[in-house]
């Protein structure tokens, strides 16, 4: 007779669950983008302005009045950056995965004298 347990099955790490996001934009009378970013727990309404660049890629600025907070990013293939506490963290953020979809919906166009490529911001 064996006193030895048997082996249980490895817990699994805690993964928080990551709420669904969704992304409603729309130009108002002067063209600008206007972009909502909702999830289950809060929204945030931002303008999203093209911005200049000579870096290489395309670059962006998320600007939000109220509570006031400005992002900027920079969009260039695998070396894309943002300048929120979410990139900080994760290397990844939601303003940037949204500014690569409305780029690809031809929503926002680059600003004029940026140094972009066909191949760096996508």
């Amino acid at each position: 007779m064996s006193n030895l347990r048997s082996h249980s099955a490895p817990v699994q790490p805690f993964r928080p669950q990551v709420a669904p996001r969704t992304a409603t934009y729309w130009k108002d009378e002067c063209g600008a983008v206007h972009v909502l970013l909702s999830s289950r727990r809060k929204a945030d309404s931002y303008e999203v302005i093209p911005l200049s660049t000579d870096l290489g890629g395309c670059a962006f600025r998320w600007f939000r009045p109220e509570p006031a907070n400005t992002y900027d990013i920079l969009l260039r293939g695998s070396e894309s950056s943002c300048t929120c506490a979410g990139w900080a963290y994760t290397g990844g953020c939601k303003h940037i995965q949204t500014t690569f979809e409305l780029l690809d919906l031809g929503v926002l166009t680059v600003a004029p004298g940026s140094n972009a490529d066909d191949g760096d911001a996508a």
